[in-house]
Formats: C-alpha cells, sequence, structure tokens
C-alpha cells in the first residue's frame, strides 16, 4: 500500500467467501486473518462510489449509486 493511502485494502480473500463490513461498529467477518485487511472502512458518499476488485483472473469495477436519507419537514 502506497503511505498516506486511505483505500480499503483486502488480501487473501478465500474463493467463494462473503465479506461483510459493518462500517458504523468497524467489525468484519469472512476473513481468515485480520491481518487481511488494513483497516480503512469504506464510507459512501452522495452520488457515484467506485470499488475496485483486483482478482487473479483480472480486474472487476463495481459503481453504486448512494443517496443521502433526507429529512422531510412538513
Amino acid at each position: 500500500y502506497r503511505t498516506g493511502d486511505t483505500s480499503s485494502h483486502f488480501t487473501n480473500i478465500p474463493e467463494k467467501s462473503t465479506l461483510v463490513l459493518d462500517c458504523d461498529n468497524q467489525i468484519i467477518t469472512g476473513l481468515t486473518s485480520p491481518d487481511n485487511f488494513n483497516w480503512y472502512f469504506p464510507r459512501l458518499v452522495d452520488g457515484d462510489n467506485k470499488f475496485i476488485v483486483t482478482t487473479k483472473k483480472g480486474e472487476i469495477e463495481i459503481t453504486m449509486q448512494y443517496r443521502e436519507a433526507r429529512m422531510v419537514v412538513i
């Protein structure tokens, strides 16, 4: 990882596994070792959020759209 890089990085993810990130409570499940995560939890921001997943077979780019909940006052 680059110095000052606050991107989330995972290594050695078991094949056919499911990672669950609870960013509010900073809990992660699905990794074989806590050392396989750099402990920078992602946060979604309004608009497009890009995730790039690199595997042995190539790279996958996932874009998730998020809209922050709005409070309506009447």
